[in-house]
């Protein structure tokens, strides 16, 4: 939780009531990519032909959005933003009653973060050790939000797998060495024009070959929504006593028994006088927590922690199809792997919709050995012959892989671009 709290008290105004515009600025300390979630409760007392509107502004105070009573608001600052940064709140109360005001009871904000793709590969880079200067990630997985993000011990390079997966983008690195995440619109719209054409006198060898086993015009994609209960439940009890020497403190970490857990809270069960939890440190997978006697004798006692174990609960099955591939081909069904990050329904919308708009039909790539250019790399979008060289067309190039024993040689593949 960023920040929580009643800003006003029981009364918005003071002294004589009156209609008009109150604003309040409250500073973030911002992380780059960082998504956040607004949420503002208020009650008030409203006259008939009255009007109460609550705004927010994230970082530009001109362009307000209006917030819905105690409705979830996501909302982030641009992904090149760090340190800083002020989020602004305006109150405006009409009203065209002329014998009495509207009076604002209370307004409660809460302001906490959104986790997104983003914030997840950058968290795993960094993690590894890695700098600014060291990785580029697409902003597009901005657009990628999970309401909990929990992922299992795992490698650095299984993490971005799942990450890269759940947003269908691609990691690679490039030939200086920097590790590029990038999105699936990102060489759509960055590579637009073309670097290279390549004519059939270059060309050794090609294909365009239209793989119809390829062709996907129904994809499933099954949401992994992670909710916790509605009330607490004991997530770890200790299986013996923890002895507590006198006037000690006992440190010990805590697994909880079915991690991830959220809202969790230690207690000791029937302590004897003296013996408290004296501070307590709380993680997703477990805790760490001190135990302090101060009694004159040795003690033992049970820990408990009750918290609010996250588990799948309504899973939904989101479908997206090609309704003209399907007239066509027949119905041809892809199912995505299950993702624990893929939580929302439209997020799990957003990728089938786009793998179908990519697989729903047979799309002829190129397949050549050609003369090479070393000065082309992933991603670059070239020009060459079409199917049976009638015409031209553009590819992102996908994999090319370079020999030379006297003379250069280059084999290529590219994708073909819709």
């Amino acid at each position: 939780m960023i920040f929580k709290g009643d800003l006003y008290g029981v009364s918005l105004y003071d002294g004589i009531q009156y209609v008009g515009t109150w604003k309040k600025a409250i500073t973030i300390n911002y992380q780059a990519g960082m998504s956040i979630i607004v949420n503002a409760t208020w009650s008030a007392d409203m006259p008939e032909n009255t009007s109460v509107k609550v705004e927010v502004s994230f970082g530009d105070e001109n362009d307000y959005q209006e917030l819905e009573n105690g409705v979830d608001h996501d909302g982030w600052i641009d992904v090149a933003v760090s340190g800083n940064q002020d989020i602004y709140f305006k109150v405006t109360m009409t009203t065209t009653n002329l014998t009495r005001s509207p009076e604002m009871d209370s307004l409660a904000i809460t302001i906490s973060q959104r986790v997104t793709l983003y914030n997840l590969a950058l968290d795993v880079l960094l993690d590894y050790g890695l700098s600014s200067g060291d990785y580029y990630i697409d902003p597009e997985l901005l657009e990628y939000k999970i309401p909990y993000a929990w992922l299992n011990k795992m490698s650095h390079r299984a993490a971005l797998r799942l990450i890269a997966e759940a947003g269908l983008a691609v990691i690679y690195s490039e030939r200086d060495g920097i590790i590029r995440i990038e999105g699936p619109s990102y060489l759509d719209e960055q590579n637009t024009e073309s670097v290279l054409s390549i004519s059939n006198s270059e060309v050794f060898q090609k294909n365009n070959p239209a793989i119809y086993e390829n062709i996907k015009n129904q994809i499933i994609v099954r949401t992994q929504p992670l909710k916790p209960p509605d009330s607490n439940e004991e997530v770890y009890r200790s299986t013996e006593d923890i002895l507590v020497r006198a006037g000690d403190l006992e440190s010990l970490t805590v697994f909880y028994d079915e991690p991830p857990v959220i809202d969790a809270v230690a207690s000791l069960d029937s302590p004897p006088s003296g013996l408290s939890v004296e501070s307590a440190t709380y993680y997703s997978w477990g805790a760490y927590v001190t135990i302090e006697n101060t009694t004159g004798s040795d003690e033992e006692v049970t820990l408990v922690v009750n918290g609010k174990p996250l588990a799948v609960r309504g899973s939904n099955k989101i479908v997206g199809q090609d309704n003209e591939s399907i007239r066509d081909n027949g119905i041809l069904t892809y199912e995505f792997p299950d993702n624990p990050l893929v939580q929302t329904d439209e997020m799990a919308q957003k990728i089938a919709d786009k793998l179908v708009s990519v697989y729903g039909g047979a799309r002829r790539d190129i397949d050549m050995d050609w003369r090479g250019n070393p000065s082309i790399e992933l991603g670059d979008r070239i020009t060459a012959c079409d199917y049976k060289d009638v015409t031209q067309a553009d590819f992102h190039v996908i994999q090319q892989q370079i020999e030379f024993d006297g003379t250069m040689r280059s084999s290529l593949k590219g994708r073909r671009v819709s």
